[in-house]
């Protein structure tokens, strides 16, 4: 048995199983490519001031809490990229003051619970706008890194992003070409008609651009699983735990240091780091969760993530790239290639242009497989509909008659 034809069967109707799910993928990710960049043209007053100084959480805090008494913070978050950025507070209805939301709790769902983003100068406490926390931007997002699923997501992800490994790693085994035929294979034909162009425009556009979206999809995989390898890595003993385990609820009475304390404490250890990233402490989790990026810079090439005591100030741990094993920092080098981050804005651009190349695959392929189920009902039609000739019917009769 021939293999290409077994291969084209299986890429043909795995492709038309998940195209709609890979069209998406690769407009989300064109879009999410330049998402700091699109947000702050959509919303100009929103996302970027001139200048904005140094973050005071303190202010913040008292102008959040003065306009929304009714509503907890659960996250602070910027980009990190640019030192005129916004700060972006998540906001979410208190329940009652002994059972605030806990951003770590088993019942917390990241992608309903916040009902606001409230956009703030980070050095006046200004409230610049709002808008409600499920808003566009945050749907392409979600449904890019978890299909919108609030659980196993990134289980279901991983699982098409494996079919789309094998799509194409299929479509590269089919059409790679005998020896001596390898440039004309490139070759885009124009004049036999309009599903020979589509079917070409498929097949070169793959081949071209098949090394970056495998390096994508393989990333994106890799990402999906980080839970299950890491846990494989650890047992193996390449990896290492690095974050201590889960705190027991703070006692009733507690008092935490504020926002800014534990900024200013997050400064005197990472001096030439901005936070980018902060959940507060809650009645159920005694710490800080602090992500740091390098002084804006818009490529990033590490980034620390610690816990912080919420009553000392003192770091508890902190995942630092520098200073850990491969098998540890490997899924956030991946994040940052994966997005595009790693390479600055040509990384970006490339990035922009393998999920218009998905989207276009995705087209593509089906077109040509519709034009081709039309062709071949209209052949069989033709087949069946065609008159038959004197004398075949007379030899036919004849025949029957003996």
């Amino acid at each position: 048995m021939k293999i290409k034809p077994v291969l084209l069967k299986l890429h043909r109707w795995v492709g038309l199983g998940i195209c709609l799910w890979a069209a998406g993928l690769g407009l989300s990710g064109t879009i999410l490519a330049f998402r700091e960049q699109i947000e702050s043209v959509v919303y100009p007053s929103y996302f970027l001031q001139s200048p904005a100084g140094a973050p005071n959480f303190d202010k913040m805090v008292e102008s959040v809490q003065a306009r929304y008494p009714d509503r907890q913070i659960v996250v602070f978050h910027r980009d990190g990229v640019y030192p005129n950025e916004a700060m972006h507070i998540n906001l979410s209805r208190r329940s009652t003051e002994d059972d605030p939301v806990d951003i770590q709790a088993p019942t917390f769902n990241a992608l309903f619970d916040p009902d606001i983003e409230v956009f703030v100068n980070p050095a006046t406490g200004e409230i610049l706008g709002e808008r409600p926390f499920l808003n566009w931007m945050h749907i392409i997002y979600d449904f890019h890194t978890t299909l919108l699923a609030p659980i196993n997501g990134k289980s279901y992800m991983g699982a098409l992003g494996l079919a789309l490994f094998f799509i194409l790693i299929s479509g590269i085994v089919y059409w790679w070409p005998r020896a001596n035929w390898f440039w004309r294979s490139f070759r885009v034909v124009t004049d036999r008609g309009p599903r020979r162009f589509l079917r070409d425009i498929h097949t070169v556009g793959g081949a071209v651009t098949a090394i970056f979206l495998i390096l994508s999809v393989t990333s994106g995989v890799l990402m999906c699983y980080e839970g299950p390898i890491q846990s494989a890595l650890r047992e193996w003993g390449i990896a290492r735990h690095t974050f201590p385990k889960a705190s027991t609820p703070a006692p009733p009475g507690t008092q935490f240091i504020t926002p800014q304390q534990a900024a200013d404490s997050t400064a005197a250890a990472y001096p030439d780091g901005d936070i980018v990233l902060m959940y507060p402490p809650s009645a159920g989790r005694g710490k800080y969760l602090i992500q740091i990026f390098p002084r804006h810079e818009s490529r990033i090439w590490w980034t620390v993530e610690g816990t912080m005591d919420a009553v000392t100030g003192k770091f508890l741990s902190a995942f630092d790239p520098h200073n850990q094993p491969w098998a540890n920092s490997y899924v956030l080098w991946i994040i940052f290639f994966h997005n595009g981050q790693m390479f600055g804005a040509p990384g970006r651009l490339v990035v922009m242009i393998e999920g218009i190349v998905m989207l276009m695959l995705c087209v593509t392929g089906p077109w040509v497989w519709v034009m081709g189920k039309r062709r071949s009902q209209a052949k069989a039609k033709a087949v069946k509909t065609a008159p038959v000739p004197a004398g075949v019917l007379v030899e036919t009769l004849s025949g029957n008659s003996g």
